[in-house]
């Protein structure tokens, strides 16, 4: 009984609620629905930029390795063994797309060489580089 005179009283205020009028209107789930495809959007352009950074990253250890290891080929190389260069002299492709270089000049002081190790190689049209330089002693 108590609950038929509820539903006379809210009958007579006009808040009853119709079958049909509950929930969200069109124009709140299509506001909803656009919130929600925009960070969707967002969140994939973030991991596609995530995806090319960690491209870049490793070539450019990739670089850096091959740098070194040449680098550390040449420094093991006795002091009278390394001939000096007039400029870079490309010493082999280590991988497909790299390029390696060295250069071997006379040091700022007397018995001293200064060894360059370069690695190059295309990223997006435009030429990359590592580059690791040493001063080898004559002692």
């Amino acid at each position: 009984m108590r609950l038929h005179q509820k539903y006379k009283k809210n009958m007579r205020s006009g808040s009853v609620n119709q079958r049909g009028q509950e929930g969200f209107t069109l124009i709140e789930v299509m506001i909803s629905v656009f919130i929600l495809v925009v960070g969707l959007l967002a969140m994939a352009m973030m991991h596609v930029m995530a995806i090319d950074v960690n491209g870049q990253a490793k070539r450019i250890t990739e670089s850096t390795n091959y740098a070194q290891s040449m680098m550390e080929r040449l420094m093991a190389t006795s002091y009278s063994s390394l001939e000096l260069t007039d400029g870079y002299v490309l010493e082999s492709e280590p991988a497909s797309g790299y390029k390696r270089f060295t250069r071997v000049t006379s040091g700022t002081t007397e018995n001293t060489k200064r060894i360059q190790v370069k690695v190059e190689w295309r990223e997006f049209l435009r030429t990359k580089k590592t580059e690791l330089v040493c001063i080898k002693d004559s002692i």
